[in-house]
């Protein structure tokens, strides 16, 4: 979780930098760790779609698949990731 904390923090200002990791990211979204990576890994992509939309704009497939996901806290952030990467397209 202070990983994906940090790419947030990092993703601010420098977005651009995220784009060879995206997979990485999409990957992330399918961890068993239900209690921190599922619910904060939908983050990194609501802070890249903000200032580089394009960068993920092939994750929203994903992202969408996962809105009926059983974690409460993952599907909120999902949306609000959905919609800063459509938002900023």
């Amino acid at each position: 979780m202070s990983m994906i904390w940090a790419c947030e923090n990092i993703a601010n200002s420098g977005a651009d930098l995220f784009e060879p990791y995206i997979k990485i990211f999409e990957e992330m979204l399918d961890d068993v760790d239900e209690k921190y990576v599922k619910k904060e890994i939908p983050e990194i992509f609501r802070v890249i779609g903000k200032y580089s939309p394009e960068l993920v704009k092939q994750s929203l497939e994903k992202l969408k698949g996962k809105l009926n996901d059983k974690n409460k806290v993952m599907r909120i952030h999902i949306n609000g990731a959905i919609k800063a990467i459509e938002k900023n397209l």
